[in-house]
């Protein structure tokens, strides 16, 4: 009783046999269920036509002709249209402005192949979207038309390209560096290496041992740990000074900071990089002066179609936060079957319990809520980053009954924003750990970075004006570089600051940000001691060029190749050559016309003694008899140039001669002379004795001399 039902009555007149309308019959049927099925398919209708509206993609239903039969409401609101004034147009018109369907249009290609078509396409005003096509078909299974979900994947697209830009910027910073930097994992493998690196080093470097490159050794560097080792220990900067060898086989000196450059998700480093600066020749200079003084990136996929297809997770929700409906996306992300989660509270799902209660006030209070972050729990009791949208769902006398809400995972460009944040704090620290001074500023000269080094010495001046913080001026200075490195130059130069008396080196070079535009990176290096330094040995060096030339015996400095380095006057008057015309020379092919080393070569007798001691001998050479004396030059015990010094002694060789001559001539002389004495000395003993023989005194007196066996 007190039962609502509907009828359907049908009257008819009953005539009698003159025609007269004799009586009338009333015949009723009860329609109820009938009424009852077609409000349930209404409110059915509705209910998907409010599930479409609700979404965040476009939903177009198009025609062969490709013409727009139906439109959600998100489609409308992207060109300020309604659904109903997008109906008859094409979408390549309103879309794109264009007149004929795109290149690689996926609803075209669906009419064309029958199959569901999936693509990206971006539109004239610059959003980029991902465009899915399903075909229709009638009950033939011919295609009669075609279902377009089209989402904006712009954020994710910039995102991607901040990633992307943001590591050539850090790559760009470091290969603008004039150092060396080299990063290792834990094994001491190298990972990655800057063009210096590889320049010096090798461009085969990557994936080597360190220790193998740098120091041609077979296992790591000693005293153990070494510095790479040590920070991967505990974590803080270690620096040393090492020679390393070059791939052409030169010795060079380095001054090496280690710090962590990666962290792994417990915090401990997983990977050391290592920044050495040249200081060879600061080491060549101190040594020259010794001597001569005293001498994200990660996308993801939405390939679903509209609610079971959608690759957004759809979920209805009653008005008592009863999931109501759950479709295959939230299956795949959150884990749960929809058999599992029909008619459970969905304040499970949620990381915080309180979050279903703002969302539906949230809902109540604007009528809808666009993506909206929050983070939900799956099957596995892990977070997952959402972004929700949500609008009410209503009945057919618009009484809300419930929501619609449709999300997507965006736990990857969570993750994405995570690691741009992490590489600019990696860039950071870098900075942080060099010991040059390192400021950014923007085309209008703001300073928009500066690192430890350079606070220290100016103050903390990001925010202000880059002439005036370092200059005290109240315009751009003279020499400044902003526009070529604006317009994409790398200006290396030297500025000499008066005010400081100081010296400095500058690498300036563009770096583009993530919002498309470009500032400048300055490295300031202090150089002043080095610019004293390099003074003061070129004027030994010139004070040591004129001693040199000025010396009267003939000089050469050759290499333990024999090759000529060197020669000074007296060399280039006595062969007719000038200095460059004899470097690169073998010393004996000018010396002696010969092709390999005379055997009494002082210089080869040198090399093949083990003390490397001096030797001097005479030799011919050059058309005259000359005193050669070798000296060695040796650095860190290895023999590196000999200095061939030649006295031309011809002249004193040829007096000699003669000398030699004119007492061999005397000494024969003399022997005839003695000869013809004695005999003389034995005849006048004979006579002597003859005279005594006869009794008469002798005529001769003889003197013996006992000592030298002569007598006179």
């Amino acid at each position: 009783m007190g039962e609502r039902r509907w009828h359907s009555s049908k009257m008819a007149q009953v005539f009698d046999t003159d025609g007269s309308v004799a009586t009338a019959v009333c015949v009723g049927r009860d329609v109820t269920e009938r009424k009852a099925a077609e409000e349930a398919m209404r409110t059915d209708e509705l209910e998907k036509v409010t599930i479409l509206n609700s979404l965040s993609e476009h939903v177009l239903y198009q025609d062969a002709e490709m013409r727009i039969l139906w439109a959600n409401r998100a489609a409308g609101e992207s060109v300020g249209l309604t659904p109903d004034e997008l109906v008859g147009r094409h979408c390549y018109e309103i879309w794109h402005q264009r007149s004929e369907p795109c290149a690689g249009c996926p609803v075209r290609k669906t009419h064309e192949t029958g199959q569901t078509q999936e693509g990206e396409m971006t539109t004239p005003d610059g959003r980029v979207w991902f465009i899915r096509s399903d075909p229709v078909r009638d009950a033939d299974g011919n295609i009669v038309g075609a279902v377009e979900t089209t989402l904006e994947i712009t954020e994710r697209k910039r995102a991607e390209n901040a990633l992307q830009e943001s590591e050539e910027r850090l790559d760009s910073m470091l290969q603008s560096i004039g150092d060396h930097i080299s990063m290792m994992d834990r094994d001491l493998n190298i990972i990655w290496a800057n063009k210096t690196a590889m320049k010096i080093f090798g461009n085969n470097i990557i994936g080597k041992k360190c220790y193998e490159v740098y120091h041609r050794r077979k296992e790591p560097c000693e005293p153990h740990p070494c510095l790479t080792l040590r920070t991967f220990q505990d974590g803080r900067v270690h620096e040393h000074d090492t020679q390393v060898m070059g791939q052409n086989g030169e010795m060079r000196y380095f001054h090496c900071t280690a710090n962590v450059a990666l962290k792994d998700n417990e915090g401990k480093p997983a990977a050391v990089i290592e920044i050495s600066r040249d200081i060879t020749q600061c080491k060549l200079t101190e040594e020259a002066l010794r001597k001569s003084a005293e001498q994200l990136r990660e996308t993801k996929d939405y390939l679903d179609n509209i609610i079971e297809s959608s690759a957004d997770a759809i979920v209805v929700v009653d008005m008592d936060g009863t999931v109501r409906s759950w479709n295959k996306a939230a299956e795949d992300y959150m884990g749960y079957a929809a058999d599992e989660v029909i008619g459970s509270s969905n304040r499970k799902f949620f990381a915080d319990p309180e979050e279903p209660e703002r969302i539906m006030e949230m809902v109540l209070r604007d009528g809808m809520l666009k993506n909206y972050r929050t983070a939900v729990l799956n099957n596995d009791r892990k977070p997952v980053q959402i972004s929700l949208s949500a609008s009410l769902l209503k009945d057919s006398e618009g009484v809300p009954i419930g929501t619609v809400r449709v999300s997507r995972d965006i736990t990857k460009e969570v993750e994405l924003e995570a690691r741009i944040k992490e590489e600019r704090d990696n860039l950071n620290l870098i900075f942080d750990s060099m010991v040059d001074g390192i400021y950014i500023v923007s085309k209008d000269y703001e300073i928009e970075f500066m690192n430890k080094v350079l606070i220290g010495e100016f103050g903390d001046r990001v925010g202000t004006i880059c002439y005036k913080a370092f200059h005290n001026r109240e315009e751009p200075c003279p020499l400044c570089k902003n526009q070529e490195v604006m317009n994409g130059e790398t200006v290396h130069w030297e500025w000499n600051s008066g005010r400081r008396n100081r010296t400095y080196d500058l690498i300036e070079t563009p770096l583009k940000n993530i919002d498309g535009t470009i500032s400048k990176l300055t490295i300031f290096r202090d150089i002043t001691e080095r610019k004293r330094a390099e003074e003061k040995l070129l004027r030994v060096s010139r004070d040591r060029e004129e001693i040199f030339q000025a010396l009267g015996n003939a000089v050469i400095i050759i290499d333990p190749e024999f090759n000529i380095l060197d020669a000074n006057r007296p060399v280039m008057a006595a062969t007719g050559m000038s200095a460059k015309e004899l470097t690169g020379r073998k010393c004996y092919e000018i010396a002696h016309r010969t092709t390999e080393p005379p055997e009494n070569c002082p210089a080869k007798k040198l090399m093949a003694s083990k003390d490397y001691k001096p030797v001097e001998n005479d030799m011919e050479a050059l058309g005259g008899i000359f005193l050669v004396s070798c000296t060695p030059v040796i650095e860190d015990g290895d023999l590196v140039k000999i200095i061939h010094t030649m006295a031309d002694i011809t002249e004193r060789k040829r007096a000699e001669e003669k000398l030699e001559k004119k007492i061999e001539e005397l000494r024969r002389f003399n022997e005839m002379t003695v000869e013809r004495e004695l005999k003389m000395v034995e005849l006048k003993k004979e006579i002597n004795s003859l005279l005594r023989g006869v009794g008469k005194e002798p005529r001769y007196r003889i003197l013996e001399e006992i000592d030298t066996g002569t007598s006179e």
